[in-house]
């Protein structure tokens, strides 16, 4: 008589033979697949004996008499070799719970760590007056000058805005000129580093409002080695990303080494998640001393032959 199952009571039967024939896979001198078979049999004759279909509470008790599949076969009648694939095989599975675990608190560990990152930089953000992203173009103006300007597009500022101090890396810094957009602002020194910009006058309130300032300082300042500058990665105001380009004018004296390299050119392009004024140092490409602009080139033009000549 055919036995049919209710659902699931199949599945158990079908589940309970898979981890015979797996044991019986390590056991030496016995037919795996023939033992299951038997099994097999034995069990759908005690079934057919019951009202169709069966449950899995019917399977479960025939399943019980015969007892887990480990007492088919016993530990004396495995193999040494097949012993140790047994106890490899629990070991994955102990190594497999335990990564999955180790895994779900490390993910737990990571996502606390980013959300106090996000805590942290909430905090900065409000604390800070001013957060802009800073543009730099620096220029070798003369063999001991360098003027350099510096584009702070705002991204938070107070209201109302009366004015900012901004901080120079360099103490003996000149102040040039100040821009809202294309309106002047004035200026003042505050102390030996630091300048304080009136922006009583500032017409702000759109995306990213721009101040521009104008502003140089001794070449010597850079001075690194040789002929070559290291230079501050310094913003003016807390910054989330800064940017800094370095050229050379044709009074320069100087000139990059390497002729494909593009006058000016990129140093250094970074962002932060955190408001920050302090991006590090980054030196300069090589430098070599250019020939004077008045030097004059031999001429090329062709010598003209006696018979030419008058």
């Amino acid at each position: 008589m055919k036995v049919e199952y209710n659902a699931g009571a199949e599945a158990r039967v079908a589940d309970y033979l898979r981890r015979v024939r797996e044991r019986l896979g390590a056991a030496e001198s016995v037919d795996a697949e023939e033992v299951a078979n038997d099994l097999q049999a034995h069990i759908e004759r005690e079934l057919s004996e019951m009202r169709q279909p069966v449950s899995e509470a019917d399977v479960s008790g025939v399943l019980a008499r015969l007892g887990p599949p480990e007492q088919v076969v016993s530990e004396e009648d495995m193999s040494q070799g097949a012993k140790v694939k047994m106890l490899l095989r629990k070991r994955r599975r102990r190594l497999l719970v335990l990564g999955l675990f180790l895994g779900a608190v490390w993910g737990i560990l990571a996502l606390a760590g980013y959300n106090h990152v996000l805590i942290v930089r909430d905090v900065q953000w409000k604390t800070a007056d001013f957060v802009v992203a800073e543009d730099d173009r620096w220029t070798l103006a003369t063999p001991t000058e360098i003027r350099a300007s510096s584009t702070l597009w705002v991204e938070k500022h107070p209201t109302p805005c009366k004015d900012v101090v901004i901080q120079f890396p360099f103490e003996d810094v000149v102040v040039n000129a100040v821009h809202g957009g294309s309106a002047a602002l004035p200026f003042s020194k505050k102390s030996s580093r630091s300048w304080r910009i009136d922006l009583s006058s500032w017409r702000h309130g759109l995306w990213k409002d721009q101040i521009t300032v104008d502003w140089s300082f001794p070449a010597s300042r850079l001075a690194a080695s040789g002929i070559n500058f290291r230079f501050p990665l310094n913003s003016l105001l807390p910054s989330a990303s800064f940017k800094l380009m370095f050229g050379l004018a044709p009074d320069s004296g100087y000139r990059f080494r390497d002729a494909t390299t593009s006058n000016p050119t990129f140093l250094f392009s970074g962002d932060n998640k955190l408001p920050t004024a302090d991006y590090g140092s980054c030196g300069s490409p090589p430098l070599e001393k250019a020939p004077p602009l008045n030097e004059v080139a031999p001429s090329s033009a062709p010598t003209a032959s006696p018979a030419q000549r008058p």
